[in-house]
């Protein structure tokens, strides 16, 4: 249970719990909570009414189950239900889940996690917009053809967990869970969830394939990395051919006339450095803790760096890219000498680019593919 400093009684929140419809529908639950939990409870009171709601669903459903084992005459034969072939997996923190063996409706946790469940062919149903959010498009790199039957919805920073459980999943995958304490407890109340925060920091490969596995789709899983593992061998190849011993840095700036530089661990210096044998800049560190800020006046400490790769952030409206912030940059004299910017080495790549998975490892061989081999 979520520790909460109220001014509602748990006897309180138990007298609305019991005054919700006797129902196991999800969809009714939340259309009663959005007109009784918004206008009279805080964030976390309406948190825990939802838990009660859900926790009753699952007692109104195993009811149900035990009735219709019971009714009929002395010697009929009960009711059978169908029930979902299921297995027992062991999460990266050593829960022990449940989940079903052929899901049939995928909410995803994070933009990530469409990625995923998009590559593996799982029956997705709903997932966030950019940044976590509801109320944002879905990122650009994403099939948009391939998403207009999905519901958005917000999870992140917090989850909206009305928006969930309306959708009814029978699966939610989750790579955010290591880092919102107390989100795992919450999902897995809506439906069987399984966090894979874990292996989605040990690069998109572990990760899908952490994903595939247990839902029987190693198949799918091999088959879109040995497609993308193929084009990148491709891209090497042509890069060293066009720029032999080509050096990189991954820029961008968070606030006028700071530039910083990415440390080697990122995922787009990995899909650089390692799938495609660019070389990685000695300014970039080993570790994010050794990150370096620019100010404009020690831009020329860019001066050896060939191909400069400068991430774009998007608008507050998601419909398109913000450039303003690099406004100072772009008009410093010593930004307009490095070589890179004079020799055709600026490369522009979207934010969202940042995060690892299979359909963003796929995008950046994309950017590199357009800006440096066409």
């Amino acid at each position: 249970m979520v520790t909460r400093t109220t001014t509602l009684t748990d006897h309180t929140l138990d007298t609305l719990a019991r005054r919700a419809p006797a129902t196991d529908d999800l969809l009714e639950l939340a259309a009663w909570l959005h007109a009784n939990g918004h206008r009279h409870l805080s964030a976390i009171e309406r948190v825990e009414l939802a838990e009660r709601l859900i926790s009753r669903r699952r007692f109104l459903i195993g009811a149900g189950a035990l009735l219709l084992a019971g009714c009929g005459a002395p010697g009929a034969s009960a009711p059978t239900a169908t029930v979902a072939a299921t297995r027992t997996i062991t999460d990266h923190a050593g829960r022990s889940i449940t989940i079903p063996v052929d899901p049939q409706r995928v909410v995803a946790g994070y933009t990530t996690d469409i990625d995923v469940a998009l590559v593996l062919g799982l029956p997705l149903i709903g997932g966030p917009g950019a940044r976590g959010l509801a109320t944002q498009p879905f990122v650009p790199y994403q099939p948009q053809e391939q998403l207009a039957s999905l519901t958005r919805i917000t999870t992140f920073p917090e989850a909206n967990l009305e928006q969930i459980a309306a959708l009814q999943p029978d699966l939610i995958i989750d790579s955010v869970g290591d880092y919102i304490e107390g989100r795992y407890a919450l999902l897995s109340q809506i439906a069987p969830t399984f966090d894979v925060s874990g292996p989605a920091g040990d690069g998109w490969r572990a990760y899908l394939r952490a994903v595939a596995e247990p839902l029987g789709r190693a198949a799918q899983a091999e088959q879109f990395i040995a497609e993308y593992e193929a084009r990148a061998a491709d891209l090497r190849a042509r890069l060293a051919e066009r720029l032999p011993n080509a050096t990189f840095a991954l820029i961008g700036a968070y606030e006028p006339g700071t530039v910083w530089v990415s440390d080697v661990q990122m995922h787009p210096v990995k899909v650089l450095a390692d799938d495609l044998g660019l070389r990685p800049a000695a300014i970039m560190p080993a570790t994010s803790a050794d990150r370096p800020n620019l100010s404009l006046e020690r831009l020329d400490l860019l001066d050896e760096v060939n191909l400069l790769f400068l991430r774009v952030e998007p608008l507050e409206s998601g419909a398109g890219r913000d450039r303003s912030i690099h406004d100072p940059l772009k008009a410093s004299p010593l930004w307009q000498r490095l070589p890179a910017v004079q020799n055709g080495g600026l490369i522009e790549y979207d934010a969202e680019l940042f995060y690892s998975s299979p359909l963003t490892a796929m995008a950046l061989l994309d950017v590199v593919e357009q800006a440096l081999l066409s």
